[in-house]
């Protein structure tokens, strides 16, 4: 299966050294990475899902930020469960052109072009690729497996506007019946605005419930553009958060919300406190999704967490899930503790999560130098038969089920001892200051001429603008002597303007698009 990955890597390879740098690449390279991204795109349709693994687009952030170490870590989690994730192609986002037609934040993801200038946002399309790509090629035993599954999001979202619009619409519509209980319930920082903005909603002097109303419509249209998304794909849209189920039940009802699988995904994500189920690394979730216990230990997750109600406060939610784990997973960990800790390998004192042990033709591979050297007396003076049983001791662990599973987590994660206290109810913990503030999110009924409030929020700072100093003149056509197109690039690649920028200066955008249009698939 081809993917961006593939396109990145064999540009890159195609170029001279000097330009293979992502930090250092030239403008003039990069808008040939951004046309080759494009073509790719354009004729890229993501494999079909299976049904029988559960496939899942998370819906928030997590989908679109797979590869940011802190939202990645719900993707990780959910592949415990799901067998496939639907993704937004973060490179295909970046070089698309459609985005430039779809309404967005002054805050959102600028991608390759600044649309009020024209020009090439080179600095910070070095600073995005440099962050996402390394990460992109942490994910590749995932991606390569067809375990995440990337689509690009922009041309799709640009080409359904007025469908998604509609949604929106609705939704708004129904907040707008009680704006007051809205804000009581959800903060600002609750709604995903962009792909890299959470809340941070702009108030001026002015009506606040109309303001409040517009903010909710622009989230309601990031959330009505996701679920299309996954639906086109075949995924299913999962809400981890309670925000994007509150949309679920205003915009589509709450079946989907309410189903078994949703529910175990919930209590796995959102409120299992396992260390266990956390700080997963994509080799280790593509080892689990490869063995052929997995399907017996997801039906294993199934039974534990299947009857988690839905409608009942957060304590009570808590108490049902600790009493579920403490009973159905604490057994099986207790049983895997002491396989891993008891026969031969701990007489000698070998520690099992610093070796990893594979027996193919009489070699014993993963165990580090100095560990070999450490025992090599020990095996040497022990004769045949203490070998044998020094082996038999490396792969003593379960051979079938879904223990096989819980026997990886567990040498990923914690002693028993120390997991399970973790599964300890813990209070719910009011993010509200005082009645008042909670209240239409703290903004004033009447505010000064000209004063400006921002809400709570969240960004992700995967772009870096640069210094006044530095971006003065970026890109600007050079002028003077008839020697100027042979000055320095100021997009700051080492080459000359003209043999670099020069042309590039300012696109049109409209006459790109109309060049660059075509057929969606329907659906």
């Amino acid at each position: 299966m081809i993917t961006v990955l593939d396109v990145l890597e064999n540009f890159i390879a195609s170029r001279p050294s000097p330009e293979r740098d992502l930090r250092l690449m030239p403008g003039k390279t990069l808008s040939e990475l951004g046309e080759e991204v494009r073509r790719f795109a354009r004729d890229y349709i993501p494999p079909s899902p299976a049904e029988d693994l559960h496939p899942v687009y998370l819906g928030g952030w997590p989908s679109a930020n797979f590869w940011d170490s802190q939202n990645g870590s719900l993707a990780m989690t959910s592949l415990l469960y799901a067998g496939q994730l639907l993704a937004k192609d973060p490179i295909s986002d970046w070089f698309s052109l459609e985005q430039y037609s779809i309404p967005t934040k002054m805050a959102g993801r600028g991608g390759f072009i600044d649309s009020q200038t024209g020009r090439l946002n080179t600095e910070q399309t070095r600073n995005f690729l440099s962050v996402v790509v390394p990460a992109l090629l942490r994910l590749r035993p995932l991606i390569q497996a067809g375990i995440i599954i990337l689509a690009p999001s922009k041309s799709f979202i640009a080409a359904r506007l007025d469908a998604i619009d509609a949604v929106a619409k609705q939704i708004s519509a129904q907040v707008g019946s009680d704006i007051k209980g809205f804000t009581q319930r959800f903060r600002a920082l609750d709604m995903p605005m962009e792909d890299n903005l959470r809340g941070m909603v702009m108030f001026a002097s002015g009506d606040r419930e109309k303001q409040i109303i517009q903010a909710v419509e622009h989230s309601a249209r990031y959330f009505a553009a996701e679920h299309a998304l996954a639906a086109e794909y075949g995924f299913t849209y999962t809400a981890p958060f309670e925000f994007e189920a509150y949309l679920c039940e205003e915009s589509i009802g709450p079946s989907l919300v309410q189903s078994t699988g949703q529910k175990v995904l919930h209590a796995i994500l959102i409120n299992s406190r396992l260390k266990l189920f956390s700080g997963l690394t994509p080799g280790l979730v593509a080892t689990l999704q490869d063995d052929s216990n997995f399907g017996a230990f997801r039906a294993n997750l199934f039974q534990i967490y299947r009857d988690v109600p839905t409608k009942c406060t957060q304590n009570e939610l808590d108490r049902y899930i600790a009493e579920a784990e403490a009973a159905m997973i604490r057994p099986c960990l207790d049983e895997v503790e002491r396989e891993a800790s008891g026969g031969l390998l701990s007489k000698i004192g070998l520690d099992l999560k610093q070796a990893t042990v594979r027996m193919g033709a009489g070699i014993l591979a993963g165990m580090t130098l100095s560990a070999f050297h450490n025992y090599k007396e020990v095996l040497a003076s022990a004769g045949t038969g203490a070998i044998a049983g020094f082996f038999a001791g490396l792969v003593k662990k379960p051979t079938t089920g879904p223990r096989v599973i819980w026997r990886r987590l567990y040498d990923h994660g914690c002693k028993v001892r120390d997991e399970l206290p973790s599964t300890s109810i813990h209070p719910v913990i009011s993010t509200a200051h005082s009645e008042r503030e909670d209240e239409f999110w703290g903004i004033p009924e009447k505010q000064p001429a000209n004063n400006i409030r921002i809400s709570s929020g969240a960004i992700i700072m995967d772009t870096i603008a640069p210094a006044p100093e530095e971006s003065a003149g970026l890109l600007s056509e050079p002028t003077g002597s008839s020697e100027a197109p042979y000055a320095l690039c100021p997009c700051r690649s080492g080459l000359k303007y003209k043999f670099c920028c020069k042309g590039l200066d300012r696109v049109n955008l409209s006459s790109l698009l109309h060049s660059e249009r075509r057929p969606m698939k329907s659906g």
